[in-house]
């Protein structure tokens, strides 16, 4: 017999290949991930914006008058009204954001998610190498999404006490007070005066 193969019976060999938009898709959620693990690690800067609600505090050298006048106006005030012990000037306003800590399951769900958005990813070796990035890539962003979910928010208002000193009071919500509000802390918490 003839070790040639009859011409009707081919033997077909083809390697599957991911659809177009599966491939687009898969790239795109890759390069969200990476952007989004960039904008919350840092490393690409976020926009920030002001709500308008804190004014600039004035500089300390203008509004420091000299040493002489600065000493006379103080005796004049000590002699004019007792000092009160809890009022203040408001310097400055902040929000403050902490991030809590991870339990894990963020990053055990992102994981799988890269995972498995990886391995539609190229052929062979590539197609490894893919989902083994995808899955850190994925785990890292369930993490810090994870850390973002549960972070509390406080409200930092800096006050220039009337005897000279600065205190720092933190709010859970936002009072509504401005730099440059009188203010008088009662039990540690602000009030208008």
């Amino acid at each position: 017999m003839n070790s040639t193969t009859h011409p009707i019976v081919q033997t077909y060999t083809s390697k599957a290949k991911a659809h177009p938009l599966i491939m687009a898709a898969a790239i795109a959620v890759i390069l969200f991930s990476v952007v989004g693990i960039g904008v919350m690690t840092g490393l690409i800067p976020k926009a920030n914006s002001n709500t308008g609600n804190a004014k600039l505090a004035p500089t300390a050298a203008a509004s420091a008058p000299t040493a002489g006048a600065h000493s006379e106006s103080v005796a004049k005030k000590m002699e004019a009204a007792p000092v009160c012990g809890n009022c203040g000037v408001i310097q400055s306003v902040r929000a403050v954001e902490k991030a809590s800590e991870a339990s894990g399951l963020g990053a055990i769900a992102g994981g799988i998610a890269g995972a498995v958005v990886g391995h539609q990813i190229g052929e062979g070796q590539g197609k490894s190498l893919a989902t083994v990035v995808a899955a850190v890539g994925g785990a890292v962003a369930g993490n810090k999404i994870e850390q973002n979910m549960h972070k509390t928010r406080s409200i930092n208002v800096n006050v220039r006490m009337d005897d000279g000193t600065n205190r720092t009071v933190r709010m859970d919500t936002d009072p509504g007070l401005l730099a440059g509000d009188k203010v008088k802390i009662v039990d540690g918490v602000l009030a208008r005066r």
